[in-house]
């Protein structure tokens, strides 16, 4: 990452992207959406499978998630009702979503991620896994980097849906406000869309209906990650240095034992 801060600018959230950074980096995504299409039943399969790369929606990824968010949603879901939160701002989550709506997500893994599934339909490539602004640097084109934006970081690859990446690029906080006016979200979501039908070669019959329900489902990703990884970080640096979340959160006495 050093070295890539000699000649670019990382996206870091303090330097979000705007409507034409996401546009610019389309054609590289819509490619190696298009490199990687079918791969579940690819010749590469068995080596991602030895590699732990699994399908988002496979069992054994959704058996971690399940093993590491209980305690996280319970965190989560009273962090997300407390109105006097500078996090929140004075909306909270219960207004707008159901209560307890980490909890219901935990609870629901299977049900709610299924429809992504090859075998139920869904389309499948191979994914990023954690493409947002801190991954990503900008440069001029040159011969390494034809396209001006090396990413880092392939932790969390995953194989899944074909607008994977592009829908947590665009839920991860790395945007700015405009990328979501009606307009511009049309725009985004069809170029990409029309881009990959254009190469296609195995989903022909992708209609731009689905395209929308699985951008709408892995849009949801991010937020599973903050269950899950956050909140055990969050629990992590509670025992470290007890009582630290109760005063950042001005919560009062908050307790390790949520887990």
């Amino acid at each position: 990452m050093e070295d890539a801060c000699c000649f670019a600018e990382q996206k870091l959230h303090e330097n979000e992207m705007n409507v034409d950074d996401v546009m610019h980096m389309i054609p590289r995504m819509v490619d190696v959406a298009l490199a990687w299409e079918g791969c579940h039943e690819s010749e590469k399969a068995l080596e991602f499978e030895e590699m732990g790369v699994d399908h988002w929606a496979s069992e054994a990824n959704l058996a971690t998630f399940r093993q590491i968010m209980p305690g996280g949603a319970k965190l989560f879901d009273h962090v997300t009702t407390m109105s006097t939160s500078s996090l929140l701002g004075g909306l909270t989550w219960d207004k707008v979503l159901d209560p307890g709506i980490a909890e219901l997500l935990t609870r629901k893994l299977g049900a709610y991620y299924g429809a992504v599934k090859p075998e139920n339909g869904g389309t499948c490539t191979l994914v990023h896994g954690d493409l947002r602004g801190d991954n990503v640097f900008f440069c001029a084109p040159s011969r390494e980097h034809p396209d001006g934006w090396p990413t880092i970081d392939f932790q969390l690859m995953f194989q899944g849906p074909v607008p994977s990446d592009l829908a947590y690029l665009m839920n991860g906080g790395s945007v700015l406000p405009e990328v979501y006016t009606v307009q511009n979200r049309e725009r985004i979501l069809s170029t990409f869309c029309e881009r990959f039908m254009a190469g296609t070669q195995i989903y022909r019959n992708y209609t731009w209906q689905q395209f929308l329900r699985e951008s709408s489902i892995m849009a949801t990703v991010e937020f599973v990650y903050y269950v899950g990884f956050g909140a055990a970080i969050w629990q992590t640096g509670w025992k470290c240095r007890k009582g630290c979340g109760a005063e950042l959160l001005r919560s009062g006495s908050f307790s390790a034992a949520c887990d």
